[in-house]
């Protein structure tokens, strides 16, 4: 399997780091704006000389060559930011959306799970992108816009004090409203990405379940709740582009003012014999200039607002709980060190506790079974080894190691979890399985398979192990999903093997086989199975039953039927649901 990374980055980023690389981006394509607004300020310099030069009748070769120097040298200059300016933001979405992924792998599981999917695939793809386009380009806009304004308005100042502070004056009207207008774009570009956030959890609820909703009838239902948060998110999207479009008004108004000021007062000047025809050229030249920039200038202040707001989406992901392993050194276990719950507490929720004073030992070999009505705590038990959760009182060990004092790395490294609800990924059939050890030996992979129960389906497969499965492994059965998921816990060669209802989905024959590998498997390994099927009960070596959080009892197979009243009604209920 390959092992991709960035180009442009080979270890993790700190905060620093992040910030000096976003400041450097936007550094080049900011030094180039700077050059661009001096070719730009310089043009009317050399137009005002070129008149002067004309009115005298003199030689206009240099003025015109220095201005057609200025425009070749404005061409690049605006061909070359553009493209600084593209590759900035699109490094800077590449980066926040990988930091944000990377603190969602580590977060702490109970705070990811709290997490709407819609909403965060919308905060990750939109919220990244809208954030680091918006930022980007508008604070360099907003930084070359303001240097060329400060520099024309200098130019102007120096050409004619009167009749720049009167263009002044028309122009300060705009630039009250756009500061205004500022603050409501920023609040309603949040409103629009939250409404964003919500329909792209509709349409996540709609992929996820579409079975479930065509058996259901509720297509109906389901197309006018999408319908619902779709003009949700357009009405709130037409406030937000309504309020952005007043930002160009604001500004075209005040320079339109301007404009007619100039001309007027500038034109009675050069009759007057008080300007010359060159310097008033050169003044609207200015003036004209200004309009871009301005422009630009507000609208750089709209979109940094939006970007903001989508930014505060994107940190708040990222502000997620991490999970805590101040652990690095790993701890020495022995070969035969089992794993001993001590009065263990936990509840998901504080006013319901789901395992109530757990006292139980697994030895470091044979297969344990985990039984026990539904709501019992079994899958509880599995978490919490995985530190998925941590309990709220009480211990879990391995050895005499507690596991809340193990690198995360090292205790998960010993596991191998196979989930109730098994999750393939998109790519080959060899990738899903080599997934838990990707340098696994090719030796190593064909044993797994083997042991799975899995040859069979890799036989019949057009490609082998390199046919490509669809997100899910549409195309195979529940039974062939959860033996990859056994052979891709067996790959990891792990010291305990939990399997969470892994022969739930298994026809007779193939689980027959399936039971021979967990026998044979748990000869150097403990394997602790989560079941409800006679069958796989009665291979177990000892059966633990769960009762409303609670250790009812522990025993063989043989010694429960005969002592444990509740256990022997659990057998009969699952004999009797069993199909003929």
């Amino acid at each position: 399997m390959t092992n991709i990374r960035p180009r442009w980055s080979y270890e993790l980023m700190d905060a620093t780091t992040f910030d000096n690389r976003y400041r450097g981006q936007l550094i080049a394509a900011g030094s180039v704006g700077l050059l661009l607004s001096l070719s730009t300020l310089a043009q009317p310099m050399f137009v005002s000389t070129f008149i002067s030069r004309v009115e005298d009748r003199a030689s206009v070769v240099w003025p015109l060559a220095m201005i057609t120097v200025m425009f070749i040298l404005q061409a690049v200059l605006t061909a070359a930011q553009s493209f600084l300016l593209g590759r900035a933001s699109e490094r800077i979405t590449a980066l926040l959306r990988w930091s944000a992924t990377r603190d969602l792998l580590r977060s702490d599981v109970a705070e990811f799970r709290k997490l709407d999917r819609g909403d965060t695939h919308s905060r990750l793809v939109s919220d990244t992108q809208l954030a680091s386009v918006a930022l980007a380009d508008g604070i360099v806009d907003m930084a070359t816009s303001g240097f060329m304004v400060v520099g024309a308005v200098a130019l102007m100042l120096y050409v004619d004090v009167g009749l720049a502070v009167a263009a002044f004056g028309c122009l300060s009207s705009a630039a009250l409203l756009s500061a205004l207008l500022a603050s409501r774009v920023r609040a309603m570009a949040t409103t629009n990405q939250a409404d964003i956030g919500a329909f792209s959890s509709g349409v996540q609820r709609i992929l996820g379940s579409i079975l479930t909703i065509k058996s259901s009838r509720a297509e109906d239902r389901e197309e006018q709740r999408i319908a619902s948060l779709a003009d949700r998110a357009r009405r709130s999207g037409v406030r937000l582009t309504w309020l952005s479009s007043l930002f160009m008004p604001a500004a075209t108004v005040g320079l339109q003012l301007a404009l007619l000021v100039t001309i007027g007062w500038g034109m009675s000047k050069v009759v007057e014999g008080h300007m010359s025809l060159a310097d008033l050229t050169a003044f609207v030249m200015y003036l004209f200039f200004l309009l871009s920039p301005l422009a630009m200038l507000f609208m750089s202040l709209g979109r940094i607002q939006r970007g903001r707001a989508a930014l505060s989406r994107v940190k708040e992901l990222k502000g997620i709980k991490q999970e805590a392993d101040p652990v690095v050194v790993p701890c020495r276990l022995g070969e035969d060190d089992g794993i001993a719950f001590e009065d263990v507490r936990f509840g998901y929720d504080a006013k319901r506790p789901v395992l109530r004073d757990v006292s139980l030992r697994i030895p470091p070999r044979g297969v344990t079974a985990i039984v026990g009505l539904s709501g019992a705590g079994k899958t509880t038990l599995f978490q919490l080894l995985e530190r998925f959760y941590h309990p709220d009182s009480g211990s879990i060990r391995v050895g005499e190691q507690d596991i809340s004092s193990m690198p995360l790395g090292q205790l998960r490294g010993l596991i191998g979890y196979v989930e109730q609800d098994v999750m393939l990924f998109s790519g080959s059939l060899r990738e899903n399985i080599c997934y838990s050890n990707h340098d696994a030996a090719e030796a190593d992979v064909a044993a797994a398979i083997r042991l799975a129960g899995l040859q069979p389906t890799v036989d019949k497969l057009p490609s082998g192990m390199d046919t490509i499965l669809s997100e899910g492994g549409v195309g195979l059965s529940g039974g062939e999903k959860q033996r990859v998921a056994i052979a891709r816990a067996l790959l990891k060669k792990p010291r305990f093997i939990l399997l969470d209802e892994a022969t739930a989905h298994q026809d007779s024959e193939t689980e027959a086989v399936l039971l021979d590998t967990l026998k044979n498997v748990s000869v150097e390994t403990s394997v602790i199975v989560i079941a409800h099927r006679l069958s796989t009960i009665s291979i177990a070596d000892r059966i633990v039953v769960l009762d409303g959080g609670s250790v009812h009892s522990v025993g063989t197979h043989e010694e429960l039927l005969e002592v444990d009243e509740r256990y022997r009604t659990m057998i009969l209920l699952q004999m009797e649901s069993a199909p003929a």
